[in-house]
This record gives structure tokens, sequence and C-alpha cells, in this order.
């Protein structure tokens, strides 16, 4: 199946037409869906870079159903898996005229009863999907929408309206989130079986059984990328309308949520401060959902120091070091021979120190030798003297990165094996008028890419999903940190004492807030 991500606003001037063949058996409908929809209901895109539209491969994504003048449905089906704002749907047995209505339901002919009397659709598939769980990458339920049309409408109209939430991501990770689920709970019903009028000019929806009070979002679990519950906006379908005495229950996770069955926390409650009015095609902003009681900020704050690589990083936010050339050019480092490209001595670009002599520079990466016997005096083992990245950190956060080994053991005959470095990441802190140096990570991975392979040397493919697990995480805790004075200082560099030489390429390091 291709991957789909939700657009949240995206401008869509689309226009219906039928189109009625030579035989009085066959018509075809073309369906866009209405511009200010936030978000669109079924509208994807293919490239989140490229904007391109894509309504998906599913059944439910290749079928709508239209009503004749008397009331009969009939289901229209594409073939298409092209990405298009406007997708064609023909049906091969109408012989009922001109069309009266049409909705696309999130469901296959298997699943669909809807029925249409007069200009008001009826039947048990109709309804507020409950609970609700996120099926694209910060979106919402793709089979939770449902959305209708008119001859004259020119588009698809969306019946729902939507809550959105952004789910604050889990500590010490970049995109997993703190949050299972959220519960929403009004004095009027938010899901069940719903009608929907179409006599005015916009569809109403309203609960008319099966009604309940309380609507549940699961957050989206992912299988790759990092695996885990994914964090971000994401948003609850629920019917237009105005409710009172509106309340969020949160579920936190307990612990680290890469598996499944991660332990889940105590429930936090959190109340509207007035009315919660949804308004159909829109949505009402919840904003950034807490995860745990707020706690006392402590009586000593963590330093600000304006030099350091994470200075006016608010929580969650993300700072990746630059390596341009044009950075890089005041030290004599440009872009010609291998000599040219030579880090002789230690340079501070964009917040981070490359420790030279033993290192180069290729465009978009560093490489560095392995640290061997040049340590500093004061800290042997611990700091080295050169083949380092350094920077300051004021607070606990996340550093990223992605690796790539230049060298390997073997000959052709035998078959190659890349070597493996450890990646080692040590912290100088004063605590107490005291500076001392202690090795708080180590890394060794189990899967190593390759850098004499131009797959693992491409930015297309070392961003992607498919190159996630060979990227390194190293997380700096508060107790790593705790009681610092001015902001920290961080070496990384890698070993590895069986082997003389170990050549590995950095992409540019990312820092990740997590206080």
């Amino acid at each position: 199946m291709n991957r789909r991500i939700i657009v949240l606003a995206i401008a869509l001037a689309t226009a219906v037409s039928c189109e009625k063949a030579l035989e009085d058996t066959s018509l075809t409908i073309q369906a866009g869906f209405e511009e200010e929809a936030l978000p669109a209901s079924k509208t994807y895109v293919q490239s989140s870079g490229a904007g391109t539209i894509w309504w998906g491969t599913t059944g439910a994504d290749k079928v709508i159903y239209a009503f004749d003048s008397s009331g009969n449905k009939k289901a229209f089906t594409s073939s298409s898996t092209q990405a298009e704002a406007v997708r064609a749907f023909t049906c091969s047995s109408w012989s009922g005229g001109d069309w009266k209505f049409a909705i696309w339901t999130g469901k296959t002919s298997d699943y669909d009863n809807c029925i249409l009397s007069g200009s008001v659709f009826t039947g048990n598939s109709l309804e507020v999907k409950n609970p609700q769980t996120v099926s694209n990458s910060k979106s919402f339920d793709n089979t939770a929408n449902i959305a209708v049309m008119k001859p004259s409408d020119g588009v698809l109209r969306n019946v729902f309206g939507y809550l959105r939430f952004n789910l604050p991501v889990y500590p010490g990770t970049t995109d997993i989130s703190a949050i299972k689920s959220v519960e929403l709970t009004t004095k009027e019903n938010v899901a069940g079986n719903i009608r929907i009028s179409y006599s005015g000019s916009e569809p109403v929806t309203s609960i008319i059984s099966n009604g309940s009070k309380s609507l549940t979002l699961n957050t989206r679990w992912k299988d790759n990328g990092p695996t885990g519950y994914e964090a971000g906006v994401v948003y609850m379908v629920l019917p237009a309308g105005t409710y009172h005495n509106a309340k969020l229950t949160i579920t936190p996770f307990a612990e680290m949520p890469t598996s499944k069955n991660a332990a889940t926390g105590e429930t936090l409650s959190v109340n509207f401060s007035g009315d919660l009015v949804i308004e159909r095609g829109k949505y009402a902003d919840c904003g950034t959902l807490p995860y745990k009681e707020k706690t006392p900020d402590p009586v000593v704050g963590w330093p600000s120091d304006t030099d350091a690589f994470d200075y006016g990083l608010d929580p969650g936010d993300m700072h990746k070091a630059s390596i341009a050339t044009s950075l890089f050019a005041p030290y004599g480092v440009k872009n010609g021979t291998n000599e040219e490209r030579t880090i002789s001595s230690p340079i501070l670009v964009d917040g981070i120190t490359y420790g030279g002599p033993g290192m180069m520079y290729f465009g978009n990466r560093v490489s560095s030798q392995k640290v061997a016997s040049q340590w500093s005096e004061e800290y042997p083992d611990i700091i080295p003297t050169s083949c380092y990245f350094s920077f300051k950190v004021n607070r606990p956060g996340v550093l990223r990165f992605y690796p790539a080994s230049g060298n390997r053991d073997g000959n052709a005959q035998d078959g190659y094996v890349v070597r493996v470095p450890t990646y080692y990441l040590a912290a100088v802190t004063t605590v107490n008028g005291v500076t001392s140096a202690r090795i708080i990570k180590e890394v060794t991975m189990t899967e190593n890419a390759d850098g004499n392979e131009s797959a693992n040397r491409s930015d297309g493919n070392i961003y992607s999903d498919g190159w996630q697990k060979y990227w390194v995480s190293m997380e700096v805790t508060a107790d790593d940190i705790r009681g610092i004075e001015s902001a920290a200082t961080l070496y990384l560099y890698h070993r590895n004492p069986k082997v003389n030489t170990l050549n590995v390429y950095y992409w540019p390091l990312e820092w990740t807030n997590t206080e």
C-alpha cells in the first residue's frame, strides 16, 4: 500500500461533472473535495514535499454511492491509483436518469447500507465511529469521515467537524507520543448512529440512536522510523454543534511507548473553560495536550548560556547543525581536492567544534578517524584532543546522527565486513564549583551502514524510513547534567581498539530538547 499523509489545510478548486455515455446504462461522476474544509476529508498527498493529491488505493477509497430521483442507490467505482485532486467513478449499470445525491462513507459495498429518503441519509453504517484510531501519519481515522454531494455543489462536502490535538513527545524521544489515548466527554451525545439531512444549503448531521456522551481517539501505532506511538497533530471526528461541560481525559504512558503493550499511568483530566463549538468541515484547536500534572519549577533552574547549541530551543524543538560550504570557507575548508577539505585544527561552525586533525569535510558530511591515544592530560580515556565533535548544552535532550563506516575488514575473496565502531558521548560539567568529566553514553550498533556504498551516502536515503535503523540516538538525561552551573560540554567520538584505521562519515548532528 502506498504511504499516505493527510493534508491539514489545502485549497482545492474542484469541479464535479457528469458525463452521460452514449448508452443509458453507464454514468461517470467526477468528484473532488471542498476547498474550505480543514482538513479536507479524504484528500492525501503522495509526497509531502511535492504536495500531490492522493485518494489512496484501499477499497473504501475507490467507491462512492449515488442515488437517482427515486432514491435507488448504485455504487460508482474507480480503478485509479494515481495522485489526483478529482477522481472519476463509474457505474456501468445506471438507468435512473440524472443522479440526485452522492455520498462517500469510508465503507465498501459489503459494509455500506445507507439509504436515502427525500433528502435524508440514514442507515446503521452511518455513524460517528467510536473509538477512532489515527490511521494516517499525523491525521485521523481515515474511515471515520463522511462526505455528501449534490450535482450543483461541485464538490464533496464533509458532514462532520474536528477537534485538533497536538500529542507531545515522550521524554528522550523525538517523535514518539507521551499519550496513548484521549477521551472527550460532554453533556450531549458525541457518538452514535446518525442521520444526514441535506435539504438546505448545508448538510446537517444528528445523532439518532446508540448515543454516547464520550468519544475516544487512540494514538497511531507505527512500525518504522522509529517504532512506537506517533506524536504530533491529530484530529477527532465528531458532529458539528455546541457541547457543554466538555472535558478531556488523557491517558499517558508510564514507560517508553515503543511496544504496543507499553504500560500507561494515571489519567489526567482537563476541563474546557467554556462551551466547545464544532463547525462543519472545520476544527477547534486544543493545542498541545499535557501528559502529567505540572510540577513546580526547581529553585535552581538550568543555565541559559547563549553560546550553547540548544540556546533558545523550546521542549521538543530540534537544532540541526549546518555544515554548509559558506560556513566552513572562513577556515580554509573548500570544495576542492582532499587536501583542501582537511580540517587541520579544531574549528567552530554553527555551535559545533570539529576537532581536527583527523577530520575532513565533504559538503554534506564530515568524516572522522577513530580516537586512539590522543587523550587530554586532565581527562585521559574520556576527553580526546582530536577526532571529536563537541558542543554545549544547557538542558537535557537527545543527540541523533547518521554514521556510515568507511572501512572494511577482509578481502574480495573472503568477503568484506564493515568495521564496527563504538560511539561515545562524554560530558564535562561544573557542579558546586567542581569541574569533572565522564562518559555518559556508549553505543555499539548491530546494524552499520557501509560508507563505501553510494546508497548509504545519499541524503535522500538516509533521511527516509528505510535508513532509520542506521541512526544513533544518545539521550542526555537530567541526572546526567543535574546541578550544572553553566552549559555542559559534550564530546562525541568513536573507537575500536581492535583495528588501526576506522574512518566514519557523520551527517549533521541533531539535538532535540526534552526538558
